[in-house]
């Protein structure tokens, strides 16, 4: 039984180090984001993301507003802002807001 503990112990540890932590993730995608390497920062964010790391899906909301990396998709945008703005993130909510009260990409009250 030890041996198989130690056998299953050596094999999942290289694993595990290659596991990032959300906010290590959204650091290296903030890095390439300013270095305007704007592909590589939407992968890492949506990594960081894809762990609740609200700062990431507002930037990720950006890179979709900006078209920096990706296609420009104000609904995609929207749907990020979102998201990190439902958990909190005073960011999001403020971008969501500026994009509200301008009514860009979104229907405008008559």
């Amino acid at each position: 039984m030890k041996r198989v503990s130690v056998f299953i112990i050596t094999l999942l540890f290289p694993l595990l180090m290659l596991a990032q932590t959300a906010e290590e993730c959204y650091q290296k995608g903030a890095k390439f984001s300013e270095q305007k390497e704007y592909d590589k920062a939407m992968e890492w964010y949506l990594k960081a993301a894809s762990q609740g790391h609200t700062q990431a899906q507002n930037n990720i909301g950006y890179l979709y507003a900006k078209g920096h990396g990706v296609d420009k998709d104000l609904a995609k945008a929207i749907e990020w802002y979102t998201k990190a703005a439902n958990q909190g993130n005073i960011s999001a909510q403020k971008n969501l807001g500026w994009i509200y009260s301008e009514g860009i990409g979104v229907n405008q009250d008559k």
